[in-house]
């Protein structure tokens, strides 16, 4: 097997699938296709080993176990994020993901900078993404993941950009704008 060859396969199945989606009026589960295609995209540490080529998730992620994908994978970090998987590489055991119920200062959140909802409507909204060359080339330019600490998550909650972009905000501006509004800094 040819794993370049196969990833791009793996990675074209699900551009078109979001193509046919959209094309009925609805695509499902557009978090999931999204983060594979990108997975697929970049290959590397996303990917598990052949035969299965399965994307390794970043969902809660551990600093310990997956500092080098958020190091070197992700688009955004903020600074105290970026000390957190810094210490992780380290083996620091105060930032180690706890077992689950245990709150910790020291949780890291994967986020898409444009929220999956927004990408969705917009694909929806444009015939013109509904051919996989032109959606993968709208998605190479807004499908952008950051970093963040839990507590900078709960700050996006807390300005209502959960799941939407600031007033005023339109596709040709800065995806990383809803951290930039609550006051978060790239490192």
């Amino acid at each position: 097997m040819d794993v370049k060859i196969e990833l791009r396969r793996k990675a074209d199945d699900h551009l078109a699938a979001i193509c046919r989606e959209a094309r009925q009026g609805k695509i499902n589960d557009m978090r999931t296709r999204l983060d594979e295609w990108k997975a697929f995209v970049i290959g590397g540490d996303l990917v598990g080993p052949p035969p299965l080529l399965r994307q390794r998730w970043l969902n809660n992620p551990c600093p310990w176990q997956h500092h080098f994908r958020l190091r070197n994978y992700m688009d955004w970090r903020t600074p105290e994020a970026l000390w957190i998987i810094n210490e992780g590489e380290k083996r620091n055991p105060v930032v180690r993901k706890p077992k689950s119920g245990v709150r910790t200062p020291y949780r890291l959140i994967v986020d898409h900078s444009v929220p999956v909802v927004v990408l969705r409507e917009h694909i929806l909204e444009n015939r013109s993404l509904w051919e996989p060359q032109s959606l993968e080339a709208f998605l190479e330019s807004w499908y952008r993941r950051g970093v963040l600490t839990k507590d900078q998550d709960r700050q996006l909650d807390e300005a209502g950009l959960r799941q939407r972009m600031p007033s005023g905000w339109t596709f040709g501006n800065d995806p990383f704008a809803r951290y930039t509004k609550v006051g978060l800094t790239h490192a």
